[in-house]
């Protein structure tokens, strides 16, 4: 019986490593993943952000044009009042 006790814990052994060796490999799998994932939202919140600018800019430019063009229209009617 000594035997299979001692065969049993060179097994134990053995798949005791070979857990240590794949649980060593999901570690650096696990790594390498959420480093991807940290990029991706790095990089997506970037253009996130230039978006927002982007629209930001368009906006001011649209109230800018609005408001030169109302500008423009009250400088006519003050300069060529509307004659009855």
């Amino acid at each position: 019986m000594s035997s299979e006790i001692q065969s049993n814990k060179v097994f134990n052994g053995i798949f005791f490593q070979q857990c240590q060796t794949e649980m060593q490999k999901l570690q650096e799998q696990n790594y390498q993943l959420q480093h991807k994932l940290a990029d991706y939202f790095r990089r997506k919140k970037s253009e996130e952000a230039q978006r927002d600018v982007d629209k930001n800019v368009t906006d001011q430019e649209q109230r800018y044009l609005k408001y030169m063009g109302t500008s423009f229209s009250s400088e006519q009617e003050t300069m060529f009042p509307a004659q009855i």
